[in-house]
């Protein structure tokens, strides 16, 4: 929001002045020698862009992160319910084929 925006621009304006004022705006002095405040504002602009840009990608990263984990979780799932199923069906072989040995036998 507005407050972010104004603390990122606050930071980036102690940052330059901290760095002698950055070599973007040395580059855009006056004849006085007094640094042009459109190219600070230009810095400042661009440091904001980079740092929401990094938070982006971030922010992306966990994202991934977590769909990553959702997909093995439900993956799993599957499998154990597939492992399940097996164990079923194998019970139920086992169930016919010794009804089938007992009708055999009773013969």
């Amino acid at each position: 929001g507005n407050l972010v925006s104004d603390l990122l621009t606050d930071y980036a304006m102690a940052l330059l002045k901290e760095m002698g004022i950055k070599a973007a705006a040395e580059e855009s002095k006056d004849e006085t020698g007094a640094v042009d405040d459109e190219a600070v504002a230009k810095a400042a602009t661009r440091m904001q862009a980079m740092f929401r840009g990094y938070r982006l990608r971030r922010d992306l990263e966990y994202d991934y992160a977590a769909v990553r984990i959702q997909s093995m979780f439900r993956g799993y799932k599957e499998r154990c319910k597939f492992d399940d199923m097996i164990a079923r069906m194998e019970a139920e072989l086992e169930a016919a084929e010794a009804a089938e040995a007992a009708a055999s036998d009773a013969v």
